[in-house]
Parts: structure tokens; sequence; C-alpha cells
């Protein structure tokens, strides 16, 4: 059966990979465009933010700067250790809580609802995201944002496209290589 996973013993490695490269800085840059969609949608006013599976806290530090409140969850314990010290760090400790356990267990570690839920690059990870996601709807007020993010077959064929790489689109989008992060 297959299990959530968790990014203890990877996590350095998850915000160097993910976060400090170039094709990293590109997405965050993207994706905290649609974020500003999203916070300009919700009015000028302090928001209550869940971050749901957000790692160390990339995009809830960003909010929190901005005087939102924010509830991070993760399940990776290394993951919320480095959001803890980099939280510390900005002198954000007042308006970020962390929370750690399985998304699924947000309702016992939680209480109401959301101007904005964040699940960004979370599903997956997951063994059953589907139901994830699901439970997750219940965490987002009336009119609320839910801003989802997942890697997805769609998303990589048309990067190939961008970049040009046809001969990987000819081959049906299949490496000879598989990579974990």
């Amino acid at each position: 059966m297959k299990q959530d996973q968790s990014f203890d013993g990877r996590a350095d490695k998850f915000a160097r990979n993910i976060y400090d490269s170039t094709k990293g800085r590109i997405r965050t840059t993207v994706v905290w465009s649609d974020i500003e969609a999203c916070l300009a949608r919700l009015g000028n006013r302090p928001l209550r933010i869940l971050d749901a599976g957000g790692g160390f806290g990339y995009f809830a530090q960003k909010l929190a700067a901005m005087g939102h409140q924010v509830e991070l969850c993760d399940l990776s314990a290394e993951m919320l250790a480095l959001a803890r010290s980099q939280i510390a760090e900005k002198g954000l400790e007042d308006r970020i809580r962390l929370i750690h356990c399985p998304i699924q267990d947000l309702k016992a570690h939680v209480n109401g609802t959301f101007d904005l839920v964040l699940c960004h690059a979370v599903l997956e990870w997951l063994a059953e995201p589907r139901q994830t996601l699901l439970g997750l709807f219940p965490f987002v007020n009336a009119g609320g944002i839910l801003s989802l993010l997942f890697y997805n077959r769609h998303g990589l064929l048309f990067q190939s496209l961008v970049v040009g790489n046809f001969d990987y689109v000819r081959q049906g989008l299949n490496k000879k290589r598989q990579t974990a992060l």
C-alpha cells in the first residue's frame, strides 16, 4: 500500500533544489504572482491563512511578513525545524503557528475556516490525494480561496514544449532515468 511521503531526511536537499535553483526562483516568482492576485481578490486586510503541507513555509513566511496570520502544517519534522529557524530569524513567531501533523489530521489541530488555503506540491506525495483534497474544502471560508498546485502530466507536457524538448514529447514524456526530486 502506498504511503504519504515525508521530507524527513531530504529537507535541506528539497530547499536547495526546489527554491534555491534558477528553476525554483522562476517557479516561486510565477506562484507568488498568482498568490498576489488571490490577495487582491480577498481585499486589503489581514487574512487568516492555512499552508497545508507547506514544508519550511516559503510562502507562509512571505505572507506573515505582510501582516497575515498563518498556520503552517507539515508532516516533516525536519521541514518544520527549518521553518522554525527561519521564522525566528525574521521575527515572525507571532504570525505563524507551526503544526506537525499529516494534512488529513488538520481538523484535530485547527479551528474554524481560512480566507486562503495553500496546498502546493503536496498531492503528488500522498497515498490518497483525492480524499485529502476533499478534506481541505471545509477549511476554506465562504468567499475564500484554495490555491492548489500539483505536478501533473499536462504541466510536464507544457513545460517540455516551451523549452523545445520535442524528442521527449515524442517519446511520450518517458525518461530513461527517474529522480526523487
